[in-house]
Formats: structure tokens, sequence, C-alpha cells
């Protein structure tokens, strides 16, 4: 690498805001940078000599990793901001005291290498999804067609979306680890750009310039994941075409095209969460409890882990209900990943189903329930209803009407 072209970043570096009130970084950085230039590889008790006149057996030298350590964080807040488009980056290894010069484009090309990796990884993942295929025998996934709870969603020619609730993620710039890297956070009271940014503006402390939003990172869940292997046997064995999407990517426009089935969290509906108003359900997110307006009023669920035993008691929304466009939806909503799970499996057995259609749907077409699951950590042991209600023929003219 051209050695006028390091030094002249190396000056615009010492230069900006970030180092201009740091003399003693300073000094660290071009020292660092000129011996590995020279081809040295210093040594602690070296740099403790020539960079901070310790003594060759002054403890103090044992002080030289700490500010190592800290240019490293210094480095990682110059490229962030102010050396954004440098197209060198200065680094120094974990465990190193020589500097790395790296050309932007290499950077890039890890990158790039890095969400390879990850899509080989979800490529596999999405492939022994595919294996499941055989978990359900064939007839059995083919009948639930003729059933009432399936068949309008089986006839109605339209391709199916499934929405998979995924969680809002965000990156602490303030915060680091031993290695000098940046937390990646999910908060419990975030789940859209909204309310991150909600929470900031009402918190003096909290300032945008200290986080980054990661717009192409997310976290997925257990209940949706493993719901999978559930859903799309049923929809593989019916020859109906399926895409999966993340409900922080969901867009209106698909809405009226498809039939929908949404599996997740709550706190994950984003955008889809104007279905369980319709439904006339709330959640709030801080106690996890479930509000549900009835004919007799208002019933309120909240979900439990018990930690000593490792038991779970999850309460889930299941509804059929009809799109604007003569498309179907399905919802599979819980607060915990149990419920979510259970209520899936349970929708996509061929008995199951047989039982819910002459106990309870009878000749309604759509409804709202309320299930309790119970199990031990994620393996459901019971699934009962607690609440149903069949969305009457009278209101669906009205139903996408405020």
């Amino acid at each position: 690498m051209n050695i006028v072209e390091i030094r002249k970043y190396l000056d615009k570096i010492i230069e900006s805001d970030c180092f201009s009130r740091s003399d003693i970084y300073k000094k660290l950085l071009k020292y660092l940078t000129e011996a590995t230039i020279e081809g040295k590889r210093p040594k602690e008790f070296t740099i403790g000599l020539d960079v901070f006149n310790h003594k060759a057996d002054d403890p103090a030298t044992s002080n030289v990793r700490v500010y190592v350590h800290k240019l490293r964080k210094k480095l990682d807040t110059y490229y962030n901001k102010e050396g954004i488009h440098d197209p060198i980056r200065f680094s120094i290894p974990k465990g190193s005291y020589s500097i790395e010069f790296k050309n932007k484009k290499d950077v890039s090309y890890q990158t790039r290498v890095k969400y390879l990796w990850i899509s080989l990884a979800a490529a596999i993942l999405l492939f022994i999804i595919h294996l499941l295929f055989f978990v359900n025998p064939k007839s059995d996934n083919e009948k639930l067609k003729k059933t009432a709870f399936w068949h309008e969603f089986f006839d109605n020619g339209k391709e199916t979306v499934i929405v998979a609730g995924d969680f809002f993620m965000f990156t602490d710039l303030k915060i680091e680890d031993e290695r000098g890297l940046n937390w990646n956070i999910r908060d419990t009271r975030v789940n859209s750009e909204e309310q991150f940014m909600e929470i900031i503006n009402n918190d003096s402390l909290l300032h945008p310039e200290d986080f980054r939003i990661l717009s192409d990172v997310t976290y997925m869940p257990r209940d949706a994941l493993f719901s999978m292997q559930y859903i799309i046997p049923v929809l593989h064995d019916n020859n109906v075409p399926y895409q999966i999407v993340l409900s922080s990517n969901f867009k209106w426009d698909i809405f009226n095209n498809y039939n929908i089935i949404y599996i997740g969290a709550f706190k994950n509906l984003k955008t889809l969460s104007i279905l369980t108003e319709k439904l006339g359900i709330s959640f709030n997110n801080s106690s996890g409890e479930i509000s549900v307006k009835g004919p007799e009023g208002v019933n309120n669920y909240s979900s439990y882990f018990f930690i000593n035993d490792n038991k779970n008691i999850d309460y889930t929304l299941v509804s059929k209900m009809p799109g604007s466009d003569n498309n179907i939806i399905y919802l599979f909503v819980s607060n915990n990943d149990i419920g979510c799970i259970e209520s899936v499996k349970y929708f996509t057995q061929l008995d199951s189903v047989k039982s819910f259609d002459d106990r309870i749907l009878n000749d309604a077409h759509y409804f709202k329930a309320i299930y309790k699951a119970e199990g031990i950590i994620r393996t459901g042991v019971t699934f009962d209803l607690k609440e149903y209600e069949h969305i009457a023929d009278s209101s669906l003219q009205n139903f996408w009407h405020y």
C-alpha cells in the first residue's frame, strides 16, 4: 500500500474532531503507524518507554493495553463519522500493537463474504424446512382443503404470503464489549423505527447520534420459525404458491392480491396490528396482557413463564377473517413461542381441524378465538379453547369500512 497515502490519512485522522483534543492518542497512533510502516512489531514495554516515558520496570507500563484498547474505540468512532468515506481504514487487531491498513474495497469484500455466508445458512435452513414436507402424510394435508376452516383459502385462486413476525434491532454506539465491538440490541419496548425515535425524543439522556438503526438486520424468534414445519407442507401438498416475508418488510400493496397467514407475537404485528384492532383485541406490550372485547364485555389474559419448573402458560389468538378483495387472512398470534407453535400445529392436523369444524365452527366462515396453551419450555402439553366469537355475516359488508 502507498506509504504516502497512509501518512496522508494518518494526518487526516490526527486532525479530526475525534482526535483533536487527545494528544496522547495522536502520539500513540502516529507511533504505531510509523512502527508498522518500518516493519517493526512494538512490544508493550517499548511503547511504554517511547510513548509514555515510563521506566522499563514501571508497573504503569501495563496501562499500555488500556490505551490501545481505547485507541481502537476512537478509530471506530472516527470511521463511523468523519472517516466514513476514507478509502483507507486503520485498525488494530486484537492482541496486536501493529496497525492494519485496509482498502475500503477490501472491507466491502469481507462484508459481502459475511453476508454470503449468512445467505447460505438461510438457504440451508429453508432446505431443511422443505425436507420436513414429509412429516405429515400427504393424504391428510390434501384432505384439509375440504374442511370448513381451510376450504375458502384453497378455492379462491389466490397465492399466499406467510408473514413471520420479527424484532426491530439497533446498535448502541456507546456500548462496547471487551473486543471493542458495539452491541446490537433488541429493546422489548421498541419494534419499529417510529417507536425507537419516540423513545429517543422523550428521553433527554438519549441522543440519536449514539445509535444506528439496523435496517438490514433482524431477529427472528422461534415461534414463526418452528411453526413453518407445520404450515409449509400443507401449502406444498396442495400446490399453493407461497412466499415468506418478515412483518418488518410487509407492504400493504400486496394485501388485496394474496391470502395472508401471520405467524408470530403480538408485539411483532407492526403494520398488521390493524387486523387485531378490527377484531377488538389489544395487547399491552409492558404487561404482556391481551384484552379481548366481546359481546359481554372485555376479558383479559396474561401469559406466564414459571422459571422454577420451566412451565409456560400462553394465550393465543387464532382468527380467520375476510380480506378486502375475496382473500382470506389467518392470524396465529401469541405472547410467547409455545402458543403460536401449538396453534399452527393444531390447525394443520386433520383430526383436530375436523373436530374444530364439527364442535365450534359449524356453518360460520370467519371467527376469532382465544386458546390457552400450557407446556414445558416450548413443548406443548395442552391446548384448550377459552373464548370464541364468530364474525357475523351482517358485519362483513362493512368490515373494511370505518
